[in-house]
């Protein structure tokens, strides 16, 4: 062979090097804006192209299950977001749902308890906070149990470090994508529908104005971003991220009584269980002399993974996961009990947010709350949070409803779906506004009817919902994923684990 050839076969073999990195890349792209449940499914289908995509198929959410072997804790959590979702989504088009049935002549269907659940958004967030609780203290509790100290420290040291970088990360970056896409135009077009004919659709969320150059506009949003950082201000509780997101008030109250739970674990870890168990008790009933729901309903899920573990320590016949049915009959027995549980929960979950003190049947309950309680509903609406989450976590009757593939995606989606439906909704759900309403009534959604709001909502489910999950499933592996990752990282990188100073003095 002529050595001339060499330089053009050298040519050719880097050309289809290029080439073929270059079409790796784009299909790596393809595939990741692709759902995770059909990116998966490609890759598992192709049998010729061996790459998979990292964050779809090598990586795990952090999940429920690892933490506390209950999976329908993860699948509750996402029903629960999902619900949220779509009262946000309807807030645009009635607020009816908000009352109690008879309340300001409001009479309605979905007024009545357990239909009311799908649009129950406070009482979801509820059980947001019972889970948080129920799952950041079944490790520290099961360590307890075993009385292995050193684990207890490590775990609960863990804990606190990667808190806030779990909470604040993706949020973080959800405002700053925000703060770009509004400089680049995104929400041009919702933000004419909001200016120009919300005085016939009642808009309620605004949307950030967009400034002059990139700088300015990211400099705005890491500003409003950084309101999230009050947690000093405990008198407060709708701390958010301002107009790049409203719906990130929770997480002020996430890292606060997170705080304040770990603080109890860590006061109450060499306690003997029933002095722990009693002190836990008392703290809830403090939290509830002092009116703190937040920190009541951490403290609650604490207490209710502490009574389970005493209960699985004990061997009974308890329909807990992983756990021997010895009797058959007292097994369905406990099964109807976990069950009424469950509905009584969803009754107390279902009182109104607007008067709900004062609707019938919720107006006897109401008067057994306590007068220290301010907001008598929300007492009520407690209840029905930790009476589900604990019969969710125990119920295998249950389980099914909370562990099939639907509920298990939602569960590893619900952090990001969270995130980026308020903004999605201010886009896509703002510009289709007045077509939806030009197609079920007269333009208004005064003159709605209630066939009319129907329709309104049906349209309004299709044109946004889809669009959301995307994004959400994006969002969860992009940033999500990494997020949680990274706190996991810096963690190892920062811990010393090896013996200096402080160590021989902490044990001298």
């Amino acid at each position: 062979m002529d050595f001339g050839e060499y330089p053009m076969m050298i040519a050719r073999s880097g050309r289809m090097a290029f080439t073929t990195s270059t079409l790796t890349i784009v299909t790596n792209a393809c595939l990741f804006l692709l759902p995770s449940f059909i990116s998966k499914k490609l890759t598992k289908v192709s049998s010729t192209d061996k790459t998979k995509l990292p964050t779809t198929e090598k990586t795990r959410t952090p999940s429920t299950e690892k933490i506390t072997g209950i999976p329908a804790l993860d699948g509750l959590r996402g029903l629960a977001c999902l619900f949220v979702f779509n009262e946000h989504l309807t807030y645009n088009l009635t607020q009816t749902f908000l009352y109690g049935y008879g309340v300001d002549d409001r009479r309605f269907m979905v007024q009545f308890p357990f239909l009311r659940i799908p649009w129950s958004g406070f009482s979801m967030v509820a059980i947001f906070y019972v889970i948080s609780g129920y799952v950041l203290s079944y490790k520290p509790l099961r360590l307890m149990r075993a009385g292995d100290d050193a684990a207890v420290h490590k775990t609960l040291v863990s804990s606190i470090f990667r808190r806030g970088l779990r909470l604040y990360l993706p949020p973080f970056a959800a405002v700053l994508i925000c703060g770009f896409l509004i400089w680049a135009g995104v929400f041009q077009a919702a933000t004419t529908v909001f200016e120009h004919e919300n005085n016939y659709m009642g808009l309620h969320e605004p949307i950030p104005p967009r400034l002059d150059t990139l700088i300015s506009q990211m400099y705005d949003a890491l500003k409003n971003a950084c309101n999230m950082l009050k947690i000093w201000d405990w008198a407060s509780r709708s701390i958010s991220a301002g107009h790049y997101d409203l719906h990130t008030w929770t997480i002020v109250i996430e890292i606060r009584s997170s705080m304040a739970l770990f603080l109890l674990l860590a006061a109450t870890a060499r306690l003997k269980h029933w002095c722990r168990l009693l002190v836990v008790v008392l703290f809830a009933f403090f939290c509830v002399a002092t009116d703190r729901e937040d920190v009541l309903l951490f403290t609650s899920g604490m207490l209710v993974a502490e009574i389970d573990m005493m209960r699985k320590h004990r061997g009974t016949s308890i329909s807990l996961p992983g756990l021997p049915i010895r009797d058959v009959r007292k097994s369905s027995l406990e099964g109807a009990v976990w069950l009424m549980m469950f509905i009584a929960g969803l009754f107390f979950a279902s009182t109104a947010t607007v008067g709900g003190d004062s609707t019938p049947g919720y107006r006897i309950l109401s008067e057994l709350v306590p007068a220290c309680f301010s907001d008598r509903a929300a007492f009520l609406r407690a209840i029905g949070a930790v009476l589900t989450t604990w019969s969710v976590a125990n119920s295998r009757l249950l389980e099914p409803i909370f562990t099939n593939s639907l509920a298990s995606y939602l569960g590893k989606i619900s952090f990001a779906l969270y995130l980026v439906h308020g903004n999605v909704l201010k886009t896509i759900g703002y510009m289709a506004m007045p077509v939806i309403y030009a197609i079920t009534g007269d333009g208004t959604r005064a003159g709605q009817s209630t066939d009319g709001i129907v329709k309104a909502w049906v349209l309004m489910v299709l044109a946004v919902v889809p669009l959301t999950f995307w994004v959400a499933d994006i969002f969860w592996r992009a940033v999500d994923i990494p997020c949680v990752r990274f706190a996991r990282w810096l963690e190892g990188v920062m811990t010393n684990t090896g013996d200096d100073g402080y160590t021989k003095i902490a044990h001298a």
